[in-house]
């Protein structure tokens, strides 16, 4: 009777937990199938692009249409840049230009020569006034030696205004290197025909008085049959009216930092290669 009592509660047991059992494994289900539905399969680059259906022929597209988009925009900056003058300012940190359009005529010289046929030295004039940046005291230093110094500072050391200056000019090529002269001078008005055949490039003050007497009576005149620069301090907000309105390019150069007066000074020799080679080929130097 013990034994069949004990088999008896041991059966009661085993029925009584089944319903738990039961109950418990009920509950669990409907967890584990909410997990089945939240899980995401992880994937990579690399999977998702060899998925089957994936059609990536529109990325191509895409970039090949921005390939010729952007050829195109070259394309047209470079034929505007051939035709594009005018007022520009121009510095070694920050270059700004304007929008003027080119007055200067393609037929600048009446030569029409080959490239450097012409072996007489090229003129550039500066002002007389000096309180302009650039005068026959300090030409030399600026643009001979790529380093600027105030007329000041220049009639110092030596109050003697010479009547004109010759520069020296060293000209690196990619397997040589050679040197070409040019002539500065302030007062053109002794310049014969021939001598103002010479004229390739002249520094503005902004005031009209400077071309009073010259062969080319306007500076219209003057900056269409040579390069026009005006050099200035690099913390002037604007350069005077006068040179806003004519042909001219607007050097900046910096008050305190010496070591950039050499690539202003390469520049303006950039802006004059360029001007002969398009208007004055036979005094192209390089």
């Amino acid at each position: 009777a013990g034994a069949g009592g004990g088999g008896g509660g041991g059966a009661a047991a085993t029925a009584a937990s089944a319903p738990e059992t039961a109950k418990t494994s009920s509950s669990r289900a409907p967890s584990e199938k909410k997990r089945a539905v939240v899980e995401i399969r992880m994937k990579d680059r690399n999977s998702v692009l060899v998925s089957p259906g994936n059609d990536f022929t529109f990325a191509l597209k895409y970039h090949k249409d921005l390939h010729d988009k952007s050829k195109e925009a070259a394309s047209r900056a470079s034929k505007a840049k051939d035709g594009r003058s005018g007022t520009k300012r121009s510095s070694s940190g920050d270059p700004k230009s304007g929008g003027k359009a080119d007055r200067r005529s393609s037929g600048g010289s009446k030569h029409g020569g080959s490239a450097g046929s012409d072996t007489r030295l090229p003129i550039i004039i500066v002002p007389t006034a000096t309180s302009a940046m650039v005068t026959l005291f300090n030409v030399k230093s600026f643009l001979q030696d790529g380093v600027f110094e105030t007329t000041e500072a220049k009639r110092a050391e030596d109050p003697t205004k010479p009547q004109k200056v010759k520069i020296t000019r060293r000209i690196t090529g990619e397997s040589s290197t050679s040197e070409a002269e040019y002539e500065v001078i302030d007062s053109p008005l002794r310049l014969s025909s021939t001598d103002w055949e010479r004229v390739v490039a002249v520094f503005a003050m902004g005031k009209d008085w400077q071309f009073k007497g010259w062969k080319w009576p306007t500076a219209v005149d003057v900056f269409n049959n040579c390069l026009g620069v005006y050099l200035q301090y690099n913390d002037v907000l604007a350069p005077p009216e006068a040179i806003q309105k004519w042909n001219v390019t607007v050097l900046d150069l910096s008050k305190t930092r010496r070591h950039l007066d050499r690539t202003t000074s390469l520049h303006f020799w950039r802006l004059l290669d360029e001007f002969v080679r398009q208007h004055k080929r036979e005094f192209v130097r390089t």
